[in-house]
């Protein structure tokens, strides 16, 4: 007989929407120690948006995702965006002397109480663009668990 034990590391969220699936993975803060030298990592969520590999979207392509690492400073512009009902996030990543870069746009969609999540991501000129639309009970899911992880990922839970 199978024995419980509890969850070791944070469980995905994921919102699977036929042909497409949003994964939000939380990462928790670390200590790196390089000899006499220690200094603290601090956490960070990541969206990762996976195309269908069959008709059904039974199966994701994980392997050719598409993903963008978010800070406290993105999640609170998400957050506050979301729920003043802004008519655009904008977010965009390029690390200094990097040529790959990720931007987010959330707006609100065609259908009212739906959300389009684009997530775009462009390397070496070629681009990267994947589409999800959320529902008001996603938005509120992922914004309680968004909220929920700040203080944990700069090390204050």
């Amino acid at each position: 007989m199978a024995t419980r034990q509890p969850a070791t590391h944070p469980i995905p969220l994921k919102f699977h929407k036929k042909k497409v699936q949003l994964q939000v993975d939380y990462r928790p803060p670390y200590e790196e120690v390089d000899g006499e030298r220690r200094s603290v990592v601090q956490g960070s969520i990541f969206l990762s948006v996976a195309k269908a590999l069959d008709e059904a979207g039974s199966r994701m392509d994980w392997d050719g995702a598409t993903f963008m690492k978010l800070g406290p400073a993105d999640i609170a512009q998400i957050v506050t965006g979301l729920r003043t009902r802004s008519e655009k996030i904008d977010l965009f990543h390029q690390p200094p002397g990097s040529a790959r870069s990720s931007s987010l746009q959330i707006e609100p969609g065609k259908t009212p109480g739906t959300y389009r999540w684009t997530l775009t991501v462009s390397s070496e000129g070629q681009k990267d663009v994947r589409t999800v639309y959320l529902d008001t009970s996603d938005i509120y899911l992922l914004v309680t668990c968004l909220e929920a992880v700040v203080p944990r990922m700069v090390g204050w839970a």
